[in-house]
């Protein structure tokens, strides 16, 4: 295994419009990426497929009030629009 030609690029990286608005993406051990305000109100959670493919695919999943697991909002090419199903979904 070749952890340095798997390894995913840094949100910041791939998501550098969101930083304007004072959103943070931050990577967890689990290999989510919680997704928070300036606030820091917690939006919800980025989910990697796919993280060693070129091109991966984010999944947008929050966990709704009185829930106990993640609800999945979507999948999307692009990050800025993962990120954006949870600012406004």
């Amino acid at each position: 295994m070749n952890l340095l030609r798997e390894r995913m690029p840094a949100l910041g990286e791939l998501a550098p419009r969101h930083l304007r608005h004072g959103i943070r993406v931050v990577a967890l051990a689990s290999g989510l990426h919680r997704v928070v305000l300036g606030s820091g109100e917690v939006l919800g959670y980025l989910d990697p497929r796919e993280p060693s493919e070129p091109g991966a695919r984010w999944v947008s999943k929050r966990l709704a009030r009185g829930a106990s697991q993640l609800t999945e909002l979507g999948e999307f090419d692009d990050v800025d629009e993962a990120i954006d199903a949870l600012r406004y979904g």
